[in-house]
């Protein structure tokens, strides 16, 4: 079985699925003057100003 990384309990973890199916790369979003938001890194482009964060 191919182990491609470990989620935050070091459970074996396959590869993103990068189109928004699997929820496997949550991230935390925040950016300033709005509210921080657990978001799918694979849908969401990057943005000046933006603090993204493991989980």
């Amino acid at each position: 079985k191919p182990v491609f990384r470990a989620d935050l309990e070091g459970q074996a973890r396959g590869m993103f699925c990068n189109m928004g199916t699997c929820g496997e790369c949550f991230v935390t979003v925040d950016v300033p003057g709005r509210t921080a938001r657990r978001l799918r890194a694979c849908l969401v482009p990057v943005e000046p100003g933006m603090e993204v964060r493991r989980g």
